[in-house]
């Protein structure tokens, strides 16, 4: 969800994010946190671009990741599928804001 500033909301960060992996894909919470923890860690080392677009443009921004796959995925395979969204997001920030 993209939505611009208000004075307010001064000390709110430009960039939030959320994820979760159901239970019905893992049983195990060892499982479930083992994907989580790889999710925040692509989506930690990827994010700085869109986050300099989002304060260039004075919008901000709450992406929710939810993990639908019902195998575990590797870190490099959760990591490369994390850049291609991230641009993603960072493309449509910048065309939102060109209007």
């Amino acid at each position: 969800q993209l939505s611009p500033f208000t004075s307010s909301e001064s000390n709110v960060e430009f960039l939030q994010m959320g994820v979760t992996v159901g239970a019905r894909y893992f049983k195990k919470a060892v499982d479930r946190n083992l994907i989580k923890r790889r999710i925040r860690e692509a989506y930690r080392q990827n994010n700085q671009e869109l986050k300099q677009v989002l304060h260039k443009t004075n919008n901000r921004m709450d992406i929710f990741f939810v993990y639908t796959v019902s195998e575990k995925l590797s870190y490099d395979q959760i990591k490369e599928a994390m850049k291609r969204v991230l641009q993603n997001l960072v493309d449509k920030a910048s065309t939102a804001s060109s209007n």
